[in-house]
């Protein structure tokens, strides 16, 4: 069990993932603001949408992090000028260090190679 998400590199940008796995990096990890990832859409008319989100923050003094996700699109992804109703999906989990920097090092050869997947474990 883990999250593997989808995310081009042409909506999110290479600096913006890039960063996003140095941050991961980091130990121990802020307790007063989560390292986050979003992404969002910016439709014709100005709206904004945010599609993915990826929020990491420490859970207790041991190691162990709270890992908050949240996907969203809209029902016709190809009518942008009629968005339609919202679905979204949300789940959080736990995960250790460990699995944050094996994250971080499938997120830096998704980067190099411009293909693959990155998949963040929970915690066994």
């Amino acid at each position: 069990n883990g999250f593997a998400g989808w995310i081009e590199n042409t909506e999110l940008g290479k600096r913006q993932l890039q960063d996003f796995a140095r941050s991961i990096r980091g130990f121990p990890l802020p307790q007063a603001e989560p390292v986050c990832l979003r992404t969002q859409t910016v439709w014709t008319d100005g709206r904004t949408e945010e599609r993915l989100r990826i929020e990491i923050r420490p859970y207790n003094r041991t190691g162990t992090l709270h890992v908050r996700i949240g996907l969203s699109g809209n029902r016709d992804q190809l009518h942008e000028q009629a968005p339609g109703p919202r679905h979204s999906v949300s789940t959080s989990f736990l995960t250790d260090y460990a699995m944050l920097d094996r994250f971080a090092d499938a997120i830096d050869r998704i980067l190099a190679q411009d293909s693959g997947e990155a998949l963040l474990e929970e915690q066994k």
